[in-house]
C-alpha cells in the first residue's frame, strides 16, 4: 500500500510519495545552497525581502498572506537600480504590460508655423528689437510699438507707454510688442520678448570675469521638466536620452524624491529643508518670508555670481501655487513679470489644462530661450541659473513627448557652443507623474517617486577634480536625493575657490555632496526620505479582494470623513465619501504595511500607506490624513479654495 505525505512548500500543496521524498529533499537542499551562494555574490537575483528576524513587525499579517513560491521570491528576471542591505529599488520594465497601453507618442504642436515678425539682437553691447521683413505677415504698411514690462508686485506688472518704431528700437528690459496696419490701425501681431541686459550687473561682471591662468569658478545651470520619471524619460524622450548618453552625461539611477510635489523637492535643493521645516523657517504663505529664507542662490549672488530664475505656468509655479512668492526679485534676472505678461497679453492655447502656447511661441520654449540667452550672455562670468518648465509635462503622461526633438536640439546647441565650458549642468525632474491612470499601476507607484536626473561636467573637471569625478560615478547606482543635490551646490562653491563653508543640511545632516561617496548601505531614513516616498522596500501586488485589503479601503475612507468633520464649515460643502472599490494594493512585507488605492463614491481616487498590526483575526490598521494622497485631478473642485479641503473634496 503506497503511503502519501502531504507537504506544504512555500504555501503550495504538493503530493509526493515515499520513494520521491529523498530526491525531493536533495533538490530542496541544493536550491537552498544555491540561494545562499547568490546572496553573497554580485548577481542580480538577490532576494529583495529584507525580513528583520528580531523585528516586532515581522512576519505579521502581511507576510502571513504571502505564501510565496521560490520563483516568486526571486521575482524571475528582477534587476535593481539600487541594491544594498537597506534598500532595493527594482529596475522595472519600462514597457510594463500595465503601462504600455497608456503610452502614445504625440506630435509637436505649432503655436504658429510662420516666422516671428519681431526678434531680438545684441549689437555692440546694445540690445535691439527688430522687424523681420521676411516674415509672412509683414507688409509695408506695418508699424510696431514696444512697451517695457515692469514688475509691480509678485503677481502684477505694468506696461510703459508704447514707443513706436518702423525697423528697430533699442530696449533695456523685457518688452511687450504689438504691430498694426498704419492705415486701418488693425492689430496684426503681438508678442513679448525677454531681455537680458548685461548693464544691470555691469559691476558684478567686471569683478567676476574669468582670468587666464587662474582657477575659474564653476557655473551652475539647472534645467528642469516637471513630472517626468526616469522610466518615462525612456519612453517619451528617446532622442533626448540618446543625445545625453552619447555625450557623456551621467545619470543617477537612484534619485528619489523627498516630498509630494514640486515645492518640497525644490526647497530641499535650494535650502536643504524638508517640507515641515520649510513652512516653519520660510513660511511661503506669508509675503516676505521666502526672501529671508536661506536659499543657496542667495549665497551664489553674494559671492559674485550672476543669478537667474525663470518658470512657466504662473498660476501653479513653485513659489506661487497657494503661496505668496517673493516680495523682491530673488535673483538678478527674475522672469516672472515677463511670463505673466505673456499669459495675460497674448492669446493662450491650452493643452492638457496648461498654457501651452502664449501667443506665437510655446511657454516651455520661452523658458529654454531665456536659458540659452542667459548662458550665452554670461559665458565669461560665473553664473547660477534655474529654469523650470511645467506647461508641456505636468498634467498628462504623454504630453512631454511633444517636446523631445526640441529638448534634444536645445541641449545640443548649448553643449556645442562652448557656453558650458565652465558649467556644471543638471537636467532633472522633481518627481514622476502624480495623477492619472499610470498611478493605478505598480510601475506608476515607483515612477512617481523616481524622477530622472542627469549631470554634465566641464571637459576639464575629470582631470582637475579626479576624486570628485570618481565619487560621482560611484553614486550612479546609490540612493540619492534633492538633499544631496543641495550639498552638491554648496560644494561647488568650495571647489570654485570661494571663501565659503559648507555646513551639513538641517533636515538631513547625513546627506552629502554627490562629489563625495554616498554610503552604499543607505536607507531612506539615512537619506532623509519619508516612508511615504521611499522606494527601497520591494512592492508586491496583492489581490484587491483580500479581506484585509477591503478593510483597509474602508478604513481610508473613514479617516478622510473623520477629518472632514473637524475641518470647519468649508468641508461642509463637500459630499460624503463611501468606498466604491479598491483599485490597487501593494504590500511591503519587510515593513508590514501596504499601499492601497481606492475609488470612492462620488468619484475620487485616493492612495494611502496603511500599517498593519495584530493578526489576521484581529488586524489593527494605522494611517494619517497627511499620508492620504489624492491621485486624480481635483482642481475643478471650486466650492472651496482651501487646498487641504480641496484635496479631500467632491463639491455638493
Amino acid at each position: 500500500m503506497e503511503i502519501k505525505k502531504k507537504l506544504r512548500f512555500f504555501g503550495k500543496g504538493m503530493e509526493i510519495n515515499r520513494k520521491s521524498y529523498g530526491l525531493f529533499a536533495y533538490l530542496l537542499f541544493g536550491v537552498t545552497v544555491t540561494i545562499m551562494l547568490f546572496s553573497y555574490s554580485n548577481l542580480d537575483v538577490t532576494v529583495p525581502y529584507f525580513i528583520k528576524p528580531n523585528s516586532t513587525n515581522s512576519p505579521g499579517v502581511l507576510s502571513a498572506l504571502f505564501n510565496l513560491s521560490l520563483v516568486q521570491l526571486l521575482d524571475q528576471h528582477l534587476k535593481f537600480l539600487v541594491r544594498n542591505s537597506k534598500c532595493a529599488i527594482p529596475d522595472l520594465d519600462i514597457w510594463d504590460v500595465q503601462v504600455k497601453p497608456l503610452i502614445s507618442k504625440l506630435s509637436y504642436f505649432f503655436c504658429t508655423k510662420d516666422r516671428l515678425l519681431t526678434y531680438i539682437v545684441k549689437e555692440n553691447n546694445e540690445t535691439k528689437i527688430k522687424i523681420d521683413t521676411s516674415a509672412k505677415c509683414y507688409k509695408k504698411e506695418v508699424e510696431c510699438c514696444a512697451s517695457t514690462i515692469n514688475r509691480v508686485t509678485e503677481n502684477d506688472f505694468s506696461l510703459s507707454r508704447c514707443e513706436k518704431f518702423k525697423e528697430e528700437l533699442s530696449v533695456n528690459s523685457s518688452v511687450f510688442v504689438k504691430c498694426y496696419n498704419r492705415k486701418s490701425k488693425k492689430t496684426m501681431y503681438k508678442n513679448v520678448h525677454a531681455i537680458i541686459n548685461p548693464k544691470d550687473v555691469y559691476q558684478k561682471m567686471k569683478d567676476s570675469k574669468f582670468s587666464n591662468g587662474t582657477v575659474n569658478p564653476l557655473s551652475v545651470l539647472i534645467i528642469s521638466i516637471d513630472s517626468v520619471s526616469r522610466m518615462h524619460s525612456h519612453r517619451a524622450l528617446p532622442e533626448t536620452r540618446k543625445f545625453l548618453e552619447k555625450n557623456g552625461w551621467i545619470e543617477l539611477m537612484g534619485y528619489n524624491k523627498v516630498g509630494e510635489n514640486t515645492f518640497p523637492n525644490v526647497m530641499a535643493i535650494l535650502t536643504g529643508l524638508n517640507e515641515s521645516a520649510s513652512y516653519k523657517d520660510c513660511n511661503p504663505t506669508k509675503l516676505g518670508c521666502l526672501d529671508k529664507c536661506n536659499m543657496v542662490w542667495y549665497d551664489y549672488r553674494k559671492l559674485g555670481y550672476i543669478t537667474a530664475y525663470a518658470e512657466d505656468q504662473m498660476s501653479s509655479s513653485t513659489f506661487n501655487y497657494h503661496k505668496k512668492g517673493f516680495e523682491n526679485p530673488p535673483t538678478d534676472y527674475y522672469f516672472r513679470p515677463y511670463m505673466i505678461a505673456a499669459e495675460k497679453e497674448l492669446k493662450a492655447v491650452w493643452k492638457d489644462g496648461m498654457v501651452y502656447c502664449t501667443g506665437p511661441e510655446t511657454s516651455g520654449e520661452r523658458i529654454l530661450n531665456i536659458a540659452k540667452d542667459f548662458i550665452s550672455t554670461f559665458r565669461e562670468n560665473p553664473y547660477f541659473g534655474l529654469f523650470w518648465m511645467n506647461t508641456f509635462s505636468h498634467n498628462a503622461l504623454n504630453s512631454v513627448s511633444r517636446m523631445d526633438a526640441k529638448l534634444k536640439t536645445f541641449l545640443s546647441e548649448i553643449s556645442n557652443n562652448k557656453s558650458l565650458d565652465n558649467t556644471i549642468t543638471i537636467f532633472l525632474s522633481d518627481h514622476g507623474m502624480r495623477f492619472g491612470d499610470i498611478r493605478y499601476t505598480r510601475a506608476g507607484w515607483y515612477e512617481d517617486k523616481l524622477p530622472f536626473f542627469f549631470i554634465r561636467l566641464p571637459p576639464w573637471f575629470k582631470n582637475k577634480f579626479a576624486n570628485e569625478y570618481s565619487s560621482l560615478r560611484q553614486n550612479i547606482n546609490r540612493l540619492t536625493t534633492p538633499f544631496d543635490l543641495h550639498q552638491t551646490l554648496k560644494h561647488i562653491l568650495v571647489l570654485s575657490g570661494k571663501n565659503y563653508t559648507s555646513e551639513p543640511g538641517i533636515s538631513c545632516p547625513d546627506c552629502r555632496s554627490l562629489f563625495t561617496p554616498v554610503p552604499q548601505d543607505r536607507s531612506c531614513d539615512d537619506a532623509g526620505i519619508p516612508r511615504t516616498w521611499c522606494t527601497c522596500y520591494h512592492a508586491k501586488e496583492m489581490d484587491t479582494e483580500e479581506p484585509i485589503v477591503q478593510l483597509a479601503g474602508k478604513y481610508i475612507v473613514d479617516v478622510i470623513e473623520n477629518w472632514k468633520k473637524n475641518a470647519g464649515t468649508e468641508a461642509e460643502k463637500c459630499e460624503t465619501f463611501t468606498l466604491s472599490k479598491v483599485i490597487t494594493a501593494l504590500a511591503f512585507t519587510t515593513e508590514n504595511y501596504m499601499y492601497v488605492g481606492i475609488k470612492t463614491s462620488p468619484e475620487a481616487i485616493f492612495e494611502a500607506p496603511v500599517v498593519v498590526k495584530g493578526n489576521k483575526t484581529h488586524p489593527q490598521l494605522e494611517t494619517s490624513i497627511d499620508h492620504i494622497l489624492r491621485i486624480d485631478f481635483y482642481g475643478k473642485q471650486t466650492c472651496t479654495h482651501e487646498l487641504e479641503i480641496k484635496k479631500r473634496c467632491v463639491c455638493k
